[in-house]
């Protein structure tokens, strides 16, 4: 190949990738997903020796939303429904692998909801770095 066409085939690379859209990257540090977890903790005892530790056992799901605009409605409403998604599918696993006749959960009540409501300050956070 000539040194002119090398040149001019560097130059054309260059300029498409220069063209490219940018898209927006997150801060560093700045995550774009959402850790859902099961608002409570099995723990059983590993033995009968009352010197042994309890073990405690949880689950948890991570929700991605890098490829939404939070700063729309339709964006928001679909983060939420992942969440919820995320929610009652890690919650199903937690009965299915710690059945309440076997191991005790530390809390009570709606496993789904209570764990929407404690990611809630995530979706909360990561919608108004969205919005500025």
């Amino acid at each position: 190949m000539k040194a002119t066409t090398r040149t001019t085939t560097l130059a054309t690379a260059m300029t498409v990738l220069l063209a490219a859209p940018v898209y927006a990257q997150p801060a560093p540090g700045e995550q774009e997903t959402i850790t859902v977890r099961p608002p409570y903790v099995v723990t059983k005892k590993t033995s009968h020796d009352p010197k042994d530790p309890l073990a405690s056992y949880t689950l948890s799901r991570v929700v991605d939303y890098g490829d939404l605009d939070l700063k729309t409605e339709a964006g928001v409403s679909s983060l939420s429904g992942r969440v919820q998604e995320a929610a009652s599918g890690v919650c199903h696993e937690m009965d299915n692998r710690f059945p309440d006749k076997v191991y005790t959960p530390v809390i009570k009540g709606d496993c789904a909801s209570n764990a929407v409501a404690q990611a809630r300050p995530q979706v909360d956070g990561a919608i108004k770095r969205a919005r500025g």
